[in-house]
């Protein structure tokens, strides 16, 4: 994870809906207006989750990052 800094471009909030552990890291499914209805999947350290206390149910800020886009078809 990022700091994302005030007025940042690329950058809504998102609600996760789950959370599937994988180890160090975290496959975190989130849905955002800013997405329309189809669901989005981050992975996020086990770290990042437990400092921000996050859960499924929480909002969180996230930034697309272009060089780090997947896209399955």
């Amino acid at each position: 994870a990022r700091p994302i800094a005030p007025g940042e471009r690329h950058v809504f909030e998102a609600s996760i809906q789950a959370i599937e552990f994988l180890g160090a890291f975290c496959l975190v499914t989130v849905v955002a207006e800013a997405l329309g209805p189809k669901p989005l999947q981050v992975v996020l350290s086990l770290n990042f989750l437990s400092e921000q206390a996050l859960a499924v149910g929480s909002t969180l800020p996230l930034k697309l990052l272009p060089e780090r886009l997947r896209v399955f078809a």
